[in-house]
């Protein structure tokens, strides 16, 4: 069990209402993790092209092409 799971299984055990127990199970269950996961790679994804953008903006060997701008304009 991780950190997230053991947490969840606390919250479920206190849980009162419906709605804290659907949130405790998906911390418990590992979801709220996968989904926290997704974010932080999508934001360093994000981050990663940012800097590319802005560290080979000036160079004429474009090496961050427009896909990679459409890429940070549709998920940054």
């Amino acid at each position: 069990m991780n950190e997230d799971q053991v947490e969840g299984l606390s919250d479920l055990i206190n849980a009162e209402t419906e709605a804290q127990r659907v949130q405790s199970m998906h911390h418990y269950l590992g979801t709220a993790s996968q989904v926290l996961e997704k974010w932080r790679h999508d934001l360093i994804s994000c981050l990663a092209h940012a800097e590319a953008y802005i560290d080979f903006e000036e160079h004429e060997v474009r090496l961050v092409g427009d896909e990679n701008i459409e890429f940070l304009k549709g998920r940054c």
